[in-house]
């Protein structure tokens, strides 16, 4: 009967952390909306928006895959991403700074 309860104690708390996290991923979309709706130089809200989405890419990758103990691997999650993102806006720079196409 001990370790119903403790199972049932432990359920409870994991399902407390999903609905926390739950909460959290609202507000942060709230305010993702909010940064978007406000008139703001278009640099601070780019800038904004991805502060917010790293914010939502730790607790999504900590809480629901279950990395929030291995510390590397939400590096790795975090870091390679951000790494692409890089080279491809430096790959593709050129063309948007020297086509005479665009206006």
């Amino acid at each position: 009967m001990a370790e119903a309860t403790q199972t049932h104690d432990e359920h409870a708390k994991v399902q407390q952390e999903y609905i926390r996290t739950g909460i959290w991923l609202l507000v942060l979309m709230v305010l993702k909306v909010g940064v978007v709706s406000v008139e703001m130089p278009r640099t601070l809200m780019v800038a904004t928006l991805l502060v917010l989405m790293l914010l939502k890419l730790w607790l999504i990758t900590g809480v629901f895959m279950h990395l929030k103990y291995e510390k590397m691997t939400m590096v790795l999650f975090t870091a390679v991403p951000v790494i692409f993102a890089i080279i491809l806006f430096f790959g593709i720079l050129p063309d948007f700074t020297i086509s005479p196409w665009l206006p």
